[in-house]
């Protein structure tokens, strides 16, 4: 790639960066919740389910609130740099996800285990999201 290709690859992935943020928050939301529920034990019914997601859904919009920033001055920057160079991949997305909440782990394990779930699929997200559009710009590009 050429040298100056960064700021036109962290706009690309700034902007991955807001849909990244909106489709992981929304998969952790209403997946993962509905399986917190089910490794209850108990018998659950749909409607137990159901109202997990909804509930899962509601504490997503306020991931999002919380992430915007994360994700537009940590993860989009990172990817970029690492798309650049070369080593943007699924692996490098997750492992960038990881760090904020494997920094918050050691004060709260409840919230360290949120912001890690949801900071990889965010960033996970966000590589995914990012990678398309670079693969369409590329082969429009003539």
């Amino acid at each position: 790639m050429e040298p100056d290709a960064y700021p036109k690859i962290l706009l690309l992935t700034a902007i991955s960066s807001v849909f990244g943020l909106i489709l992981g928050c929304i998969l952790v939301g209403v997946v993962a919740s509905p399986i917190l529920v089910g490794l209850e034990g108990e018998t659950n019914t749909i409607s137990q389910v159901l109202a997990a997601s909804v509930a899962g859904l509601v504490i997503s919009f306020f991931a999002m609130m919380f992430g915007v920033f994360p994700a537009l001055l940590y993860v989009a920057p990172l990817q970029a740099w690492l798309r650049q160079v070369g080593y943007a991949n699924v692996l490098t997305a997750a492992l960038l996800g990881a760090v904020p909440g494997a920094l918050w782990l050691p004060y709260s394990r409840e919230w360290g285990i949120a912001i890690l779930t949801y900071g990889v699929a965010v960033s996970v997200c966000t590589h995914l999201v990012a990678s398309i559009w670079m693969r369409r710009r590329a082969a429009t590009t003539p």
